[in-house]
Parts: structure tokens; C-alpha cells; sequence
């Protein structure tokens, strides 16, 4: 999860945020209040160093969801999509090797399994 900022032009202020989902094209954020954010407005993510114009697409409550005014493969930072593409690959080929083998949930199959129940021996 990223740290962000909303910059409001007309309050001349920040609001902190929590980037929860990003990608190309937009983000969606978690306020810590129930802020009315305006129709666009700057969104600031200083650990990609980046500083977007952003439309509001949708919000409910303390989560907003915002699309970006302009191409992040058009920005001065080049490394935001090697960011982006390291979010959306795997942590290790080990575990995405686990996963896609499991046909079922963790656990499930478990419970579906009849084990053979452990019996003391009176002796």
C-alpha cells in the first residue's frame, strides 16, 4: 500500500490518502475521513514521485476511485511502470507454482478428506 496525497487547489491544502489498488490508468484511495472530493483535483504518490491531475470516477464513503488526466508511460519517471509491472507479477516462482497447482482453496479439501481418527490402546 502507497502513501499519497490529495491536493485540493481551491482549499490550497493536502488531505493524506492511502492508494489501495493502482495501475495505468487510475487508483483507488482511502481517505481516513468522510472527505467530498471535487470533479478533478492532484493526486501526489512522493514514493513514485509523481504528482497527477486525477478525475473522480466514483465514491463511496472513505474510498474514492479517481482516473489518471495523463499517460503514466508519459511521465518524466520512468520507473513508474517497472513499479507498476513488479505490482502485478508474481513475489517468486515458488508460490505462484503452489497456487496453480491447488485446485482448491487451502483447507477445503481438508474438510471434504475423511482422516482416520487416532484411537488410544488400552493396554
Amino acid at each position: 500500500m502507497l502513501e499519497g496525497c490529495v491536493r485540493l487547489e481551491a482549499q490550497a491544502h493536502s488531505i493524506p490518502c492511502r492508494i489501495r489498488d493502482l495501475s495505468a490508468t487510475g487508483a483507488r484511495i482511502g481517505l481516513a475521513a468522510d472527505v467530498e472530493l471535487p470533479g478533478e483535483f492532484e493526486l501526489n504518490i512522493p514514493r513514485l514521485q509523481l504528482s497527477l491531475k486525477v478525475r473522480l470516477v466514483w465514491s463511496r464513503a472513505k474510498s474514492h476511485g479517481v482516473m489518471f488526466l495523463e499517460d503514466l508511460g508519459q511521465t518524466s519517471n520512468g520507473d513508474v511502470m517497472s513499479f507498476l509491472n513488479a505490482l502485478a507479477a508474481p513475489d517468486d516462482g515458488n508460490y505462484s507454482d503452489a497456487v496453480s497447482e491447488r485446485s482448491t482453496p487451502p483447507f477445503k479439501g481438508a474438510r471434504e478428506k475423511q482422516l482416520p481418527l487416532l484411537s488410544r490402546k488400552s493396554g
